[in-house]
């Protein structure tokens, strides 16, 4: 590992994000966002236990750039997502021609070349997509700080609700499409082979739903059947009752809205500047359904190449999608990637590149430390308020979900929408990450249960099984012992 490099890991304050990862997904989103948050940019891989770790200084110096455009003027907003919107279009374009193509059939240059053009695409998305985290470190305390000098006196439900997304996501969507199917087929009383046959356009417009960062899959008719019988048999005033609920959820958010902006008086800097909360809200919701049809797309050029190379697919899925357009023998080539059970991208300003085996352990080892030694403190953000006290479960994958039980302690990297119904189940939840625009603030308002963001190291510093007392309203986590 470079000289160079020791020291800058000593020397930056650092802003981190952890998943379980599958690298062939996410290493192109992670070299464009050096150029959007500044160099460098390290992300660690442990086999799928993926940490992402940023200078926060530049995420900070951007956000509040943004923020300060925004108070003048909603307009910064909007072009933003004009700029993003014209990206999200191209993509939808090429997944249009992706689902036609068959993979099994594609020769080598073929799918080099299709790739090429893909992941293109995927970096050009990317490059301007992160306006969400730049607000994650610090995006709390710069709103406290505005409605202190507007001298507003907001309760946190009321900020809640003008910094919650108001459209509605692919989430509620597919949740509206089974809930009506469900309500039509209430009454005809069919056999499941029947029902089958209802579920195959709500199968080919959903198939992507469950993946994730690290999965990728494609459902079938029979794997959503069994929530459908069970939405059938629900009364049907229940189901027409949560038909309306998503249909009139975003009529009635603007009606809150502008009932809090009435009750007290909002001046228009302080409507842009929740505005843009609410927006970027929405973004995270909105790129998810990016990624997962994404990853979907990736996996099938994974799983061919795997074929061509002759090689297995977990080490292809250990590549930067870059990378695979340039092998010169695929013999060393796979010596690289069976090194890589641990490794580390390093993006920096004019370059990337991959430390493993030694110097990927060395620079593991080095940034962990430093870290922790800056964090001592489970501390972080209020995004629901409450007290309670509970058993921890420390959930960073889907492999832990079966771990979960009703009214243990959620503790994850962030929550995404896999884990809703995890945070159903909880007493409280704790993430690293976050700020007030993240999945988990949004959702545990929803669901009113106390919940603290932001605290970087709840997964590294609680176990399963630890008592803790949650106290929300001030942020902190205690060990009960």
């Amino acid at each position: 590992m470079k000289e160079e490099l020791k020291e800058q890991i000593k020397s930056i304050e650092w802003y981190r994000q952890a998943a379980e990862l599958t690298g062939f997904y996410c290493n192109t989103p992670v070299v464009s966002v050096s150029y959007e948050f500044g160099p460098p940019v390290i992300a660690t891989y442990i086999k799928n236990k993926c940490e992402y770790f940023y200078p926060k200084k530049h995420l900070v110096r951007q956000a509040e750039e943004f923020l300060r455009k925004t108070k003048i003027s909603r307009k910064t907003v909007d072009d933003y997502f004009v700029i993003l919107e014209k990206f999200q279009k191209k993509l939808r374009a090429m997944f249009k021609k992706l689902d036609k193509v068959n993979f099994e059939k594609l020769g080598k240059q073929e799918v080099l070349s299709l790739l090429k053009e893909f992941d293109d695409l995927i970096y050009d998305y990317w490059e301007t997509n992160w306006m969400c985290d730049k607000f994650d470190p610090e995006g709390h305390n710069m709103l406290k700080r505005e409605i202190k000098e507007s001298k507003l006196k907001l309760s946190k439900e009321e900020v809640g609700v003008l910094t919650q997304p108001i459209k509605l996501n692919f989430m509620e969507y597919s949740e509206l499409d089974l809930y009506k199917l469900a309500k039509e087929l209430q009454a005809k009383g069919l056999s499941d082979a029947k029902v089958l046959n209802y579920l195959k356009d709500y199968a080919k417009k959903y198939f992507y739903i469950e993946n994730s960062w690290s999965i990728a899959k494609v459902l079938k008719e029979k794997d959503f059947l069994p929530l459908l019988k069970e939405l059938i048999k629900k009364p049907l005033k229940e189901l027409e009752k949560r038909i309306k609920e998503i249909e009139t959820k975003e009529e009635n958010m603007n009606n809150k809205v502008s009932r809090i902006i009435k009750k007290h008086n909002i001046s228009k800097e302080m409507q842009n500047i929740f505005y843009m909360y609410r927006k970027l809200s929405e973004l995270r919701d909105e790129r998810k359904y990016y990624v997962l049809k994404s990853n979907h797309f990736y996996m099938l050029f994974a799983k061919r190449i795997a074929e061509i190379y002759n090689t297995e697919l977990k080490l292809i899925l250990k590549t930067l999608p870059r990378e695979l357009l340039k092998i010169e023998s695929t013999a060393e080539f796979r010596k690289e990637l069976e090194k890589r059970d641990k490794y580390v991208l390093v993006v920096e300003e004019k370059e990337h590149y991959i430390l493993s085996d030694k110097d990927a352990r060395e620079c593991i080892n080095l940034i962990q430390e430093v870290f922790l030694e800056k964090h001592t403190e489970i501390k972080g953000y209020c995004a629901s308020k409450g007290q309670v006290e509970g058993i921890v479960k420390v959930v960073c994958a889907y492999t832990h979900f079966s771990k979960f039980k009703e009214g243990d302690i959620l503790v994850a990297p962030m929550t995404r929408p896999e884990y809703i119904p995890l945070m159903k189940k909880a007493k409280a939840i704790i993430t690293d990450e976050g700020g007030l625009t993240s999945h988990a603030a949004i959702v545990s308002r929803e669901l009113k249960k106390p919940c603290i963001v932001g605290t970087h190291v709840a997964t590294r510093k609680l176990d399963d099984g630890d008592k803790v007392f949650v106290d929300a309203n001030k942020g902190v986590v205690r060990k009960i012992k």
